[in-house]
């Protein structure tokens, strides 16, 4: 089976219902990080996104996550097949692939939270209008505001 035919075939949900992982309404309980007492799990057709923990990805990459598996290792479990040696080499540069997005995604999203655009706004509302401080507080807060929306641009969000 080819990657392309598992990623047809098979569903994220088809995925949880297998690890019987209760979904109620698009959402479940990350597995992935401790004390989530309610669902912070988005399910999509074909993936994930957990609120809490910011982990996110197909369903291959879920299975990945949750049973500490390589890509072509949890590819097999998916399938329920061993893979022929062609597939195994796509899927590897799939994964490697996979895991330079998964680099970046998580680099921006730590940039997005360094990101502090409240001091300033609190500068901002606080200052004379019109002032140097004002102008400044108002310049630095636009060009955080557009950093803000180009990074959110670029994790698809």
């Amino acid at each position: 089976m080819t990657l392309e035919e598992i990623k047809d075939r098979y569903s994220m949900m088809d995925i949880l219902n297998r690890l019987n992982i209760p979904v109620k309404k698009s959402f479940c309980k990350c597995p992935f990080h401790l004390g989530d007492n309610t669902a912070s799990c988005k399910i999509y057709d074909k993936s994930f996104f957990c609120f809490g923990c910011g982990k996110g990805g197909d369903f291959i990459y879920f299975v990945e996550l949750y049973h500490n598996l390589r890509f072509d290792a949890a590819c097999e479990w998916i399938s329920g097949e061993t893979l022929p040696r062609q597939s195994r080499r796509t899927l590897a540069v799939a994964s490697m692939k996979r895991k330079i997005m998964q680099d970046k995604r998580e680099k921006l999203l730590n940039q997005l939270s360094e990101l502090s655009l409240a001091g300033f706004w609190n500068t901002f509302l606080s200052a004379e209008p019109f002032s140097d401080e004002w102008c400044s507080a108002y310049n630095q807060w636009q060009i955080g505001v557009y950093k803000q929306n180009e990074t959110m641009k670029e994790l698809g969000l």
